[in-house]
Parts: C-alpha cells; structure tokens; sequence
C-alpha cells in the first residue's frame, strides 16, 4: 500500500540527529484557544531532551501570539527548544514533512495542537523504543471532551489491538490516534515522507508503510494519549468522510493495501474484509460523490459476488431491486421523515 505520492529521493530526511531527543511536531490550524494546553502537556513530560516544533497552516486567529507567550512565559527552558514556523495554506501533511525536514530527533512524536500527552507518555516509549529500535512504539489512548467544568472521557470504541491482526482489525473499522505513537527517526527516514496528495486517513497510509516495510507495531502498556473530540459540537473532527477528495483518497489507499496483498499472496485471507471495507466506503461516500460510490459499490461486489450485502433484510432486496445509488437516494429520503412515521411504515411492511 505504498503512496506514489509519498515517495522521495534518498535521502529525504537528514539522518543526522541528536541522541536521545524526542522531536514533537504539532501541526497547528485556529488553534489559539486549545494549543497552550497541548503545549503544556508536553512541557510536563518527565523525559528530556525534548524540541517542540510547532507548524502552523497560516492560521486566522491567535495562534502564533498564543504560542509566542507562552515560549516566553516557560524561559528558561531546561532540556526543552521550541520552535515556530509559519507556513502558506497546506495541510497538516505539509506542515508535518516541514517539521520532519526541520527536526534534529532520534524519536519523533506527532502530537496535534488540540490533543494532550499523559506526563509519563514519551519517557515510557523511549524506553520501549531503545528495546526495539526498529519498530514503531504505540501506547494506549482515550477520547475526552471538556464539558464546562467537567471532562467526558472514553475509550475508543475500535482501536487497533496491539495482539490482534493489525491489518483485519483495520479494516475491520478500527484506529489508532496519531499521538498514541512514537517513531524511530531510522524507520521515518526509510519509509519516506507523509503524502501531502491525501485528504483522508493520511495516518493510516503513513503507518501501513512502514509496517509493510517490515517495521512492526510494538505495543507500551504505560503512558496515554488524549484524543480531544467534539461530540457536542457541530462540524467536529468526528465528522463522516462525505467529500470527493476523501472518497478519492480512501480509493487510493484500499487498491494499494489489495495490491499488497497480491504480492504478499495473502488476498483469498482478508478477500470478504476488503470487500467489505469498499462497500462502506461506498455507503459514506455516495452523498457527496456518488460516481465514485457507485465504483466502491462494484469493487465490493466484484470481490466477493456471492457475500451478502451488509445489513438488514430491507436493505438487501431494495439494493437488488432498485440499485445501489437509488436504494442509498431513498434510505436519505426515509430518514429524513419523522421518526413515528418511519417506525409506522416498518411495522406496515414487515406485518405484510
């Protein structure tokens, strides 16, 4: 599943580095109001040496003055730089490789500006990482939200079991957060840089390289990331997938995985998961992009022709009868109605 888009010339990544020093790198957009939070989560880390490199993607409101005091209010700081660099509109994959390119660590640590580190997270994976120093170290992590003058928290309701088949469990719908991990500097420089073509699950195809490079996941039950989500507020980044851009790049990212598993000769062992991965994809997709859910619905259907199609029974035969497209323009007309009448027409229908 290697991104045509990722790959560089060697070498991309100057491998010269301190020994020791964990780079943190927080891609940053509007984010005046929450960064000095992140900030100080890594600023009361027990390990040092650490270099804070925070990129911003030419943010509209405070950010850079927000990120400037508090460099100064933390002076001197003691086994810890920060850096600040303003970039022109890119994407947090771009502000990601700057970093990388700028960046003098033998560990990296991806942490974005709204998410916060457990103070024992980076010492504990340091220690994991000098153990296996060609593997990627993950730790668990948890959703929270900040709900007035109390905290929601979570564990994530799919995440990668580190046990488990990493790659049915990903397609199976399970994640990872980003700052759950902690990479080696060598494995980074060898797998190459973060796509910056992608506009969906850029993560994930940056962690399926390497593990396909044959740098394996190596799990460390201490420290934790905090994943900041927004359940109650609108427009939060736990908003579904329902551009083109994102369908497209989803596309991209599950023909490569299959090509991997061509040449691997592992298809017929994760044939129905993958079918299935296309016809979610389909189903999230077709609102916004419907020639390219229509194209996820027939990759899903040329995989596996004899799978059922997932769901209920009425899901099935409308899609027999009506096709996938129409049958997903009537579910979005049927949810729309009031919820007495839909629960009314269901009973009606399955009494007959």
């Amino acid at each position: 599943m290697i991104s045509e888009n990722a790959k560089a010339p060697a070498p991309w990544l100057k491998p010269e580095c301190e020994p020791g020093l964990v780079s943190v790198i927080v891609p940053t957009f509007n984010r005046a109001r929450l960064i000095g939070e992140t900030l100080d989560s890594v600023f009361g880390q027990t390990y040092r040496p650490l270099e804070i490199i925070v990129v911003d993607d030419e943010s509209e409101d405070e950010t850079a003055a927000v990120v400037e005091a508090w460099r100064a209010s933390h002076e001197p700081m003691s086994g810890l730089t920060l850096q600040f660099h303003q970039q022109a509109k890119g994407g947090a994959c771009v502000a990601r490789n700057w970093g990388l390119q700028n960046s003098r660590g033998e560990y990296i640590q991806f942490l974005d500006s709204d998410d916060l580190l457990s103070a024992d997270k980076i010492e504990a994976q340091v220690a994991a990482a000098r153990q296996h120093p060609d593997s990627i170290i993950s730790g668990p992590w948890e959703w929270f939200e900040v709900r007035g003058e109390a905290t929601w928290r979570a564990e994530p309701s799919y995440f990668v079991h580190p046990e488990g088949d990493f790659i049915a469990q990903w397609l199976d719908g399970s994640y990872w957060a980003t700052s759950c991990l902690l990479w080696p500097r060598v494995v980074i420089e060898k797998i190459g840089p973060w796509d910056e073509s992608l506009a969906a699950n850029q993560d994930g195809e940056f962690l399926f390289r390497a593990v396909q490079k044959g740098h394996p996941l190596m799990h460390c039950a201490k420290g934790k990331a905090h994943y900041r989500v927004y359940v109650s507020t609108p427009g939060s980044s736990m908003g579904t997938d329902n551009t083109r851009q994102r369908a497209l790049s989803h596309m991209r990212i599950l023909e490569n995985l299959w090509d991997h598993l061509l040449e691997r000769g592992a298809q017929e062992k994760y044939r129905t998961l993958v079918a299935r991965a296309w016809y979610y994809l389909a189903r999230r997709s077709v609102a916004l992009a419907p020639i390219e859910a229509e194209d996820c619905f027939a990759r899903f259907r040329l995989l596996a022709p004899n799978e059922r199609i997932p769901g209920t029974f009425i899901n099935r035969v409308a899609t027999r009868l009506l096709g996938f497209r129409r049958k997903e323009q009537l579910a979005k007309w049927f949810r729309g109605k009031p919820r007495n009448w839909r629960c009314r027409t269901l009973a009606r229908y399955s009494r007959s």
